[in-house]
C-alpha cells in the first residue's frame, strides 16, 4: 500500500464518522435536512445547481491529504527534494544559456585594429609590452619614433655589414633563423636608396626604397601589423604628424546556411535540455 492510498483510506474513515454524526429522520422531527449551497453558472443559461458541503469538505480533505503526503515525503528525504527543484531549474537556465550563446556563434567579431599591442594581446600574450622588434644596427628606421609611439620596442639590433636590400634582409633571416626566439615575432629594416636596373631597350634604371618586413611563423598577424606600421610612419612623416594610417582586419560575416545550421542545432539541443525536466 502506497502512502497515498494511506491518506485516501484516513479521508474515507474521517467521511464516515462525519456521516454517522449526523441525526437520523423519524416521524416526529421529519425527514433530515441537507444544507446546500446554490451556485450558478457564469453566464445565467444554465439553472443553479446544488453543492452540498459535505462534497467541498470531502474535497478538502483530499487536497490536504496529498499536500501533507508531499511535505512528509520531501521532509524525510531532502536531497531529492532538491534534486526536484534545482535540477530542472539549472537545466532551463543552460537551454536559455545555448539560446542566447547561439547569437555569439553566429555574430561577426569587432574590426580588429592593427597595432602590437591589440594583435598580440589575444594571439600571443606571452610576449612581452612594448612588443619587441628586432632591428638592423645603423639602420635609418632606428632613428623613427613612430614606431615605439605605436607599440613596437626597438632597443634589439643585430649587426649587419650592410644596410642595403637584399642583404639586410638576408642577414636578419640568417639571425633569426639561428637565434630562435619565441617572444620575438617580428624584424623589420628600411632601404631608402635600392636601386633597380630594368635590363630591356632602354636599360631604365631607377631609385626607390625598400622595405623588409621579416616575421616569425607563430605570429601570423605580425606582417599585416608591420605593413600598417610601415606606412603608417611614411603617412606622419610626410604630413608632418598631420596624418596618420589606420588599419584593421575584419572576419567574414557567416552565410545565411551557415547561421541556418549552427542556429538549428542549438535550438534541437536547447528543446532537448528543456524537455528531460518534463520526462
Amino acid at each position: 500500500t502506497s502512502l497515498e492510498d494511506v491518506f485516501l483510506k484516513i479521508n474515507e474513515d474521517s467521511l464516515k464518522r462525519l456521516g454517522a454524526n449526523q441525526p437520523s429522520g423519524d416521524s416526529t422531527h421529519g425527514a433530515p435536512k441537507e444544507t446546500a449551497v446554490f451556485i450558478a453558472d457564469a453566464d445565467g443559461s444554465n439553472p443553479a445547481r446544488a453543492v452540498g458541503k459535505a462534497s467541498q469538505t470531502h474535497t478538502l480533505q483530499l487536497f490536504g491529504g496529498l499536500f501533507l503526503k508531499r511535505a512528509i515525503s520531501a521532509r524525510r528525504d531532502r536531497c531529492t527534494l532538491c534534486c526536484m527543484l534545482l535540477i530542472p531549474v539549472g537545466l532551463v537556465w543552460g537551454a536559455l544559456g545555448l539560446i542566447a550563446l547561439s547569437s555569439r556563434l553566429t555574430d561577426t567579431p569587432d574590426p580588429l585594429r592593427l597595432l602590437p599591442d591589440k594583435v598580440f594581446r589575444s594571439q600571443r600574450p606571452d610576449i612581452p609590452r612594448p612588443v619587441p622588434l628586432l632591428m638592423a644596427a645603423g639602420n635609418e628606421a632606428t632613428q623613427w619614433k613612430q614606431l615605439g609611439e605605436m607599440g613596437w620596442n626597438t632597443d634589439d639590433s643585430v649587426t649587419v655589414t650592410s644596410n642595403a636590400f637584399p642583404n639586410v634582409a638576408s642577414e636578419l633571416s640568417e639571425h633569426l633563423a639561428s637565434s630562435q626566439s619565441d617572444t620575438m615575432p617580428a624584424a623589420f629594416a628600411y632601404s631608402p636608396n635600392t636601386q633597380l636596373n630594368f635590363v630591356g631597350p632602354n636599360n631604365v634604371s631607377i631609385t626607390i626604397g625598400v622595405v623588409s618586413l621579416l616575421f616569425n611563423s607563430t605570429s601570423t598577424h605580425s606582417l599585416p601589423c608591420l605593413v600598417d606600421s610601415f606606412y603608417n610612419t611614411l603617412v606622419q612623416q610626410a604630413t608632418g604628424g598631420l596624418g596618420s594610417v589606420a588599419a584593421s582586419i575584419h572576419s567574414l560575416p557567416l552565410s545565411n546556411e551557415d547561421k541556418a545550421e549552427v542556429d538549428s542545432f542549438v535550438a534541437l539541443f536547447a528543446a532537448i535540455v528543456i524537455l528531460i525536466p518534463f520526462a
